[in-house]
């Protein structure tokens, strides 16, 4: 408890006071002239107030000169409370602010959360995919196996069989006759007897062309089926012309192994990229295709079109 600089009367403490900057002394408000309304004002933090002896003026109650300055010290505080009130909104505008973004990122924090859950979804649907693929190129494999598989028993079931090709048809024709005049032509003679089925077969081949149908001849032994093969390819070898002339039935048949469908169009095939290569040979024995380059070359087994690489 301190005393009045201007009455020298004591200062209670929980009266209403004033205390300069400068000089340090205690004032009652009275004693200065300042409304005890404006008091509470010049008690905010960041405001201060200087007695009228440290403003270089004698303290006289009542001074019009106070109440100006304590009337502008008012105004300053208004200003400061106005300040005050402004910060107030904008903080209250940032929090709003901070609120949205705070929903923003909620709400992307959902999409990303979404977005994680679609793309392990494609991930898993991408291993079934895969899965199905690899099950797809496996099954690809087996199918292409069996049909090897198939083919080579079907060609298997054939090895008593020989094809005549370009033999012209004629109505009410006995195939077993016209075969034996063949045989007996090339010096291979054979009856009856030696032949089990005989019969002719379309051509699968130009259908806008005029080809008369193969004969397909399957012997009861494969022995006497490799004999004629042997004599005919003989007689080919010493004729002048490709085919084989027989009077009476055909100036220009042919004599093969009776291939499977696959077979004749990988033959075809590899005819044409042995014209295409210069190679001499191409052959088959006993339902397999080979091809040779030369008397030199080794011998290679077609399989499929990929084998002809190896041809040199």
């Amino acid at each position: 408890m301190g005393q009045c600089r201007v009455c020298s009367d004591p200062v209670k403490r929980k009266s209403p006071s004033l205390r300069c900057v400068q000089c340090s002394n205690l004032y009652h408000p009275n004693c200065v002239s300042v409304p005890s309304e404006n008091v509470r004002y010049l008690s905010v933090s960041g405001v201060s107030w200087r007695c009228p002896s440290c403003r270089g003026a004698a303290p006289v109650i009542n001074s019009d000169d106070d109440a100006d300055n304590v009337t502008t010290d008012a105004s300053k505080i208004d200003e400061i409370l106005k300040s005050i009130r402004s910060m107030v909104t904008d903080i209250k505008q940032l929090k709003s602010d901070y609120n949205d973004i705070l929903k923003s990122i909620k709400f992307c924090s959902n999409k990303i959360s979404d977005f994680e859950f679609a793309l392990k979804s494609a991930n898993e649907k991408i291993k079934v995919i895969d899965k199905l693929v690899l099950e797809n190129h496996q099954l690809k494999d087996d199918i292409t196996a069996a049909c090897v598989r198939i083919d080579e028993l079907e060609q298997y079931s054939r090895l008593n069989n020989l094809e005549i090709q370009a033999v012209p048809e004629v109505a009410n024709e006995n195939l077993v006759s016209v075969v034996e005049a063949i045989a007996a032509f090339v010096k291979c003679p054979i009856t009856a007897d030696d032949l089990d089925v005989v019969h002719r077969v379309p051509r699968f081949a130009d259908k806008s062309k005029q080809q008369h149908k193969n004969i397909i001849v399957k012997f009861t032994s494969r022995r006497k089926c490799d004999q004629l093969l042997s004599a005919a390819e003989f007689y080919r070898k010493e004729s002048p012309t490709p085919g084989i002339n027989v009077p009476n039935v055909s100036p220009s048949l042919f004599i093969n192994e009776h291939l499977t469908r696959d077979r004749k169009s990988l033959f075809q095939k590899t005819w044409l990229a042995a014209r295409q290569k210069n190679v001499k040979y191409v052959g088959v024995r006993n339902g397999a295709i080979f091809a040779r380059k030369d008397e030199r070359s080794t011998v290679v087994a077609i399989k499929s079109e990929k084998d002809f690489d190896k041809i040199n």
